[in-house]
């Protein structure tokens, strides 16, 4: 599948007439307040109380998901790691990404790290307990682009057959430092059924 400009625009054309019609359902499913214990992720922070705001006024955007940290006590809502940025550049074509995830995984083996902003960016990739909401990639490795690294919780049951790589995501940083993931439910067909295809070839 390409990810280009073009879908994109195909994509939030969609989105954009569904909203006209989103039920109290739709909003506890794209915000993920639809469980209990996707419900109580987040609970007692600001960027919980936005996500509304978020689902409904944020463009969808290219996110690119380089990292999943399994744990056995949360089979359903799996942490995540997105590289994403408000560049054209990357809405252009969202494979760019790749060779700054590349990069991040160079990044993201070394076991010490002088530099500061290194530090910060390393700190995030590596202890999972530190939450990370719009980590700015400093350079080398950020190849000259404004990209952020954010951690995102993936509720399974919304995107089947998930696969690292790039997804859909709400992102604005007007609105909130959260990031989420856009369920299937609210996506063009093409753009579904390609994601699956692609992820048993």
């Amino acid at each position: 599948m390409e990810y280009n400009l073009e879908l994109l625009n195909k994509i939030n054309e969609h989105y954009k007439e569904l909203k006209k019609s989103f039920t109290k359902e739709d909003m506890k499913t794209l915000t993920g307040k639809d469980t209990f214990q996707s419900k109580m992720q987040g609970f007692l922070t600001f960027d919980y109380h936005r996500r509304d705001r978020l689902v409904k006024e944020s463009e969808i955007s290219y996110a690119y998901a380089f990292k999943e940290v399994h744990t056995k006590e949360d089979e359903d809502l799996v942490l995540t790691y997105v590289l994403h940025s408000p560049e054209k550049y990357f809405k252009e074509d969202a494979n760019r990404y790749k060779d700054i995830a590349f990069k991040l995984g160079e990044l993201n083996s070394l076991k010490k790290v002088k530099d500061k902003k290194l530090r910060t960016i390393h700190l995030c990739l590596t202890k999972h307990d530190v939450e990370a909401k719009y980590v700015e990639v400093p350079e080398p490795y950020n190849l000259n682009h404004l990209v952020f690294v954010s951690s995102v919780y993936l509720r399974k049951g919304t995107i089947p057959s998930f696969k690292l790589g790039v997804n859909l995501v709400f992102a604005s940083l007007d609105i909130s430092k959260e990031v989420l993931y856009v369920p299937f439910k609210y996506l063009i067909d093409e753009y579904v059924e390609e994601y699956i295809k692609h992820n048993y070839e």
